[in-house]
């Protein structure tokens, strides 16, 4: 079975792995802080890009 870190993973699952609210994750993606996959209804998010994402921008800590 593969990581959670290389499938694209849903709402509640990204939230979970960044211990983050999902206003949060919906500020972050409305922003264009994170990048998602929409396929129909269903958003996406792989882990690896989120995570690359955030590092780049450092918004999450405080650290900008």
């Amino acid at each position: 079975m593969e990581s959670n870190e290389k499938r694209l993973q849903t709402i509640p699952e990204i939230c979970h792995n960044l211990n983050i609210s999902s206003t949060t994750l919906w500020r972050l993606r409305k922003k264009g802080e994170i990048p998602f996959i929409k396929a129909g209804n269903t958003v996406l998010f792989d882990y690896n890009e989120v995570i690359a994402a955030l590092k780049k921008s450092s918004s999450l800590g405080g650290l900008k």
